[in-house]
């Protein structure tokens, strides 16, 4: 079991959008969903954000979209 007590999105000025797993102490883990890979290091944290409870829930109905895409996708190219 982790240690992690928080889910946050931020942005920074060099365009990316991360989201991170944290513990109280703010150390943890992430996974950037947009933006450029390696922006260097300079960027500036535009919105730093603590997703709740109906974020979360709200994500997960959207990452569920994805099956249904690869789904159709699959049946097209048979």
């Amino acid at each position: 079991m982790s240690d992690y007590t928080k889910i946050v999105i931020e942005s920074d000025t060099e365009g990316r959008i991360n989201i991170q797993c944290e513990n109280e102490n703010g150390a943890g883990h992430g996974h950037r969903l947009a933006g450029p890979k390696y922006g260097g290091g300079g960027g500036t944290m535009l919105s730093r954000v603590e997703l709740a409870e109906d974020d979360i829930d709200a994500l997960r109905e959207y990452i569920g979209i994805w099956d249904e895409i690869q789904k159709r996708k699959d049946t097209a190219s048979k």
